[in-house]
């Protein structure tokens, strides 16, 4: 093995997602009883795990340990094809100095391809056969490649990063095959020409094994963690087939296929574009080792038709998720549009209730202070016409008034005595005692003319005084006679005249 610290490439390659860690956590619903170790090279011409299980056998049983702990495995299982002697003595004395040999143990298989595929190594080490789209964590079993665990025991142990790995650089067309330690991202033109680089013709570079490898155009690419070789065949090795020929249906797909399909109806229904009908016959469970390709007489590439159909397959699975999702987004929006609009009518409907309730309490209060309004015009109203009445009756009172004053007088001239308050002036100027009196209760008053003059006798009792006429007078004259009326039914002129004369008589 030769360790190469090659230039890097200088683009960054994604890598697949990491498929040991999904194996590693089976759950705690399907509880693990074996692990099973693949020491068994996938195709021929690579020889990377080989040389790893004889270099790094310690570092296998430390990560095969690690993995039990990690699983709760009871026992663990190592399968190393028979023309690999050196490879599974190295593992032995590793599981003796470990002593883990009660858990661990180390089962030689015949080398027969496609024995380095994980369903058919668990079923020639275990005799269980995993069930179609089904995982080996179903029947209690999980399977791990020895590289996978020489790398978990530097990253437990060592504390390193899985940042370089084994890689085959072999065939004809290569000078010197060897296998390189390499750091993922290495150029294969490095790997290339450190095997002192192509010799004779090269018919293809592959990247892989002969069976199950892809076509590179170039040798200018990157190392990834899943790259074990780089196989540069010559056109002996690897001659033109030609041109594919119909198909004649003689089965000899069927009879070498390992995991028991029908290649030939893949095959129809994949050139078809079939893809539902392809599914019914179990495609995903192909594991493309290329054994019905090999042996097809008329040079079919049946693995290209069952890597293009699980291609569209994936893909129309991929456009179908997207478009349920879209679909679900598009009626999560349509609800939510929905339920936006109901609310919003709602807030519409409660203002228009706030404003048809604002406007109803306006009403009312409009209504109210229109009462209000109404019962204090009505009560101006009254006091109005109160006014007004009071208005009334004094002025009626007032023409009372005016209308009397002259008739007394006149009656006092035609009867010969003064006026009523000349003759009340004249009492008070004969009697001392009812001047001090007058005097004391109103000074204020005017000093009536002719107060010195006598007042004739009877003058006081006569109704001439009061400005009435006799009734023979009132006779001659064509009047009706005054009556008599009570002092509540007499007007106030009158009421007020009669006070008058008393005083003065008094």
């Amino acid at each position: 093995m030769v360790r190469i610290d090659g230039p890097s490439c200088p683009h960054r390659w994604p890598s697949a997602p990491s498929r040991s860690a999904v194996a590693l956590n089976p759950g705690k619903d399907q509880p693990i009883e074996t692990l099973v170790i693949n020491g068994a090279e996938c195709e021929p011409y690579i020889t990377c795990d080989d040389l790893l299980m004889r270099e790094q056998a310690s570092d296998i049983i430390d990560g095969v340990r690690i993995m039990l702990h990690v699983i709760a495995a009871k026992k663990a299982v190592i399968g190393v094809e028979d023309n690999k002697p050196e490879a599974a003595q190295a593992l032995r004395a590793a599981i003796e100095s470990a002593a883990v040999g009660d858990r661990v143990e180390v089962a030689v298989i015949p080398t027969l391809y496609p024995s380095g595929g994980e369903k058919q190594l668990i079923r020639i080490l275990t005799g269980k056969e995993v069930p179609s789209h089904g995982i080996p964590a179903q029947v209690g079993i999980v399977c791990q490649n020895v590289g996978t665990t020489a790398a978990v025991a530097d990253a437990v142990l060592h504390g390193r990063p899985l940042i370089e790995r084994l890689v085959t650089v072999t065939g004809r067309a290569v000078a010197e095959p060897r296998n390189y330690r390499v750091p993922i991202g290495a150029l294969g033109e490095t790997l290339i020409a450190a095997s002192g680089g192509y010799r004779g013709e090269i018919a293809k570079l592959v990247s892989g094994g002969p069976m199950m490898g892809f076509r590179l155009e170039t040798d200018a690419v990157p190392i990834t963690k899943a790259t074990n070789c780089l196989l540069a065949l010559t056109t002996d090795e690897s001659p033109d087939p030609g041109p594919a020929l119909p198909c004649i249906r003689c089965g000899r797909c069927a009879e070498v296929c390992p995991a028991n399909l029908l290649p030939q109806q893949l095959y129809w229904h994949a050139r078809a574009k079939e893809l539902d009908k392809v599914q019914d016959f179990n495609l995903f469970d192909c594991i493309e080792c290329g054994c019905c390709a090999h042996v097809c007489p008329s040079h079919i590439p049946l693995v290209q038709y069952y890597r293009f159909a699980k291609t569209e397959s994936w893909a129309r699975e991929q456009e179908k998720r997207a478009a349920d999702h879209a679909r679900e987004r598009h009626a999560a929006r349509e609800a939510r549009l929905e339920r936006q609009e109901r609310e919003r009518k709602a807030k519409l409907r409660k203002k228009k209730e706030a404003v048809a309730g604002g406007a109803a309490a306006s009403a009312k209060a409009g209504k109210a202070g229109r009462s209000a309004q109404g019962a204090d015009a009505d009560k101006q109203a009254a006091i109005e016409a109160a006014r007004r009445r009071a208005a009334e009756k004094k002025a009626t009172v007032a023409k009372t008034e005016q209308a009397a004053q002259p008739q007394g007088s006149d009656t006092a001239a035609a009867s010969g005595l003064p006026p009523v308050d000349e003759r009340k002036g004249a009492v008070l100027a004969d009697d001392p005692a009812a001047s001090r009196a007058g005097s004391g209760a109103g000074q204020q008053r005017a000093e009536p003319q002719g107060a010195g003059q006598p007042v004739a006798e009877g003058s006081a009792a006569e109704p001439s005084a009061a400005g009435e006429k006799p009734a023979a007078e009132q006779a001659a004259v064509g009047e009706e006679p005054a009556v008599e009326r009570p002092a509540a039914e007499k007007p106030a002129a009158d009421r007020h005249l009669a006070r008058r004369e008393t005083a003065v008589q008094e």
